[in-house]
């Protein structure tokens, strides 16, 4: 879903991250989730809903976005205001 690129970094040995399927189905809220920036979010936000992603709720007060996978997994989409130089908090999409 994500289609990220991981980086090599100089301190790689330090932290690892992993995923495991199970059989079994979400069966309530995640204890923890995962904040993507982008320099253009309303793209990845297209780009997730083509993937079968949903959004579970608009922006919020910090400017992101709740999205969720396919299997309902909930992620932020979090705009790169070092890319964007723009403040996404103030700029509410409508639908």
């Amino acid at each position: 879903m994500l289609g990220l690129h991981l980086r090599e970094s100089a301190h790689a040995e330090l932290l690892g991250l992993g995923f495991e399927r199970t059989a079994e189905p979400k069966s309530r809220k995640n204890r923890m989730h995962f904040d993507i920036t982008s320099p253009d979010p309303v793209a990845e936000q297209y780009r997730v809903e083509t993937l079968g992603g949903r959004r579970l709720q608009d922006y919020a007060d910090g400017g992101f976005l709740v999205m969720a996978d396919p299997e309902d997994n909930e992620f932020r989409i979090i705009p790169d205001k070092e890319f964007t130089g723009q403040d996404w908090s103030l700029d509410q999409p409508t639908e």
